[in-house]
């Protein structure tokens, strides 16, 4: 159980750095975008080559916006994967905690079985005692009945 939760720890951590580099990503093709943009801004205003320049950086804002929101994407499935595992660890907590009060009533159940079975085992004993002594005293009394029935018979 403690290897599973490790495990999945150590997928947490993982996980954690992957949105933390796509958060990095993000940032940089927004800053990437920013700057696509002004510069479309500047090549706009100036009309050099406009035209050329100007398909190239909006092709290449596409593809800045496409990586954006690429990245974007990757970094909710991590967090999504997070949360998942998150939730995965919360439940294997409840098992184990509801496996450890198993455990500790079974325990508690043996330990009284175990004291109950020593003083039935003292009773049982105790009786045994008192048995085998009115056994005896049974066996004394006859043996006297048939010495004073002997004793009357002869007389």
């Amino acid at each position: 159980m403690e290897s599973v939760i490790e495990s999945l720890k150590e997928n947490i951590e993982s996980t954690e750095n992957r949105a933390e580099t796509a958060e990095l990503k993000v940032t940089e093709l927004t800053y990437s975008n920013v700057e696509l943009s002004e510069e479309l801004e500047i090549i706009t205003g100036s009309h050099e080559n406009s035209s050329n320049k100007m398909s190239l950086l909006e092709i290449q804002l596409q593809h800045t916006k496409a990586s954006s929101e690429s990245g974007q994407e990757q970094q909710n499935i991590l967090y999504s994967a997070i949360r998942d595992m998150e939730t995965l660890i919360d439940e294997l907590k409840q098992k184990v905690s509801t496996a450890e009060i198993r455990a500790e009533s079974a325990e508690d159940q043996c330990l009284l079985l175990t004291n109950t079975k020593s003083e039935l085992t003292k009773e049982v004993a105790t009786e045994r005692e008192r048995i085998t002594k009115q056994l005896h005293t049974q066996t004394e009394e006859k043996k006297i009945m048939m010495q004073t029935a002997k004793a009357t018979k002869s007389q």
